[in-house]
């Protein structure tokens, strides 16, 4: 299986982020993690991509959901497609010399209307389903991995 979040720290006290010169406030035992939104036919990102913090949240039974202040805000954009950066094994921030992954989200995504909506966007338990991903938590780590089958012959 490949790796995406590789023992991302679970922050057991509020914490905070910083995004385009703003500082975003972390709630204790948030699953806080790195994506990017491009537009829906790009197939990779640059190394200017906006990063934008995402909360993994397995009780939202969506894919991913943002507001569309932050939308244009932090991403730049209006919609588009939702990439998750691989993590420092350990930490929170992502890894430099790893290649994004690209979500599939088939029934798009949810965008609240100006400043509405949840505080920080919003991956939910459909994406993880429908994109094969294994989640695990153990104790104050989360492991994310794709489920893609070992197979030596092509």
């Amino acid at each position: 299986m490949g790796r995406i979040l590789h023992a991302l720290p679970v922050a057991t006290r509020p914490d905070e982020v910083s995004v385009h010169d703003q500082r975003i406030r972390i709630r204790a035992y948030q699953i806080v993690f790195w994506g990017s939104l491009t537009v829906p036919k790009m197939s990779g990102l640059g190394p200017d991509a906006a990063r934008i913090p995402i909360i993994l949240d397995t009780g939202y039974t969506h894919h991913f959901s943002i507001n569309e202040c932050q939308l244009f805000e932090w991403a730049g954009a209006r919609s588009g497609r939702v990439w998750i950066y691989r993590n420092v094994p350990g930490e929170r921030i992502p890894d430099p010399l790893a290649t994004p992954i690209a979500l599939t989200l088939p029934e798009g995504f949810a965008i609240y209307p100006g400043t509405s909506g949840p505080r920080l966007p919003l991956l939910g338990l459909r994406a993880l389903v429908q994109n094969k991903l294994h989640l695990t938590i153990a104790e104050d780590r989360v492991h994310l991995r794709t489920r893609r089958q070992w197979w030596p012959f092509g």
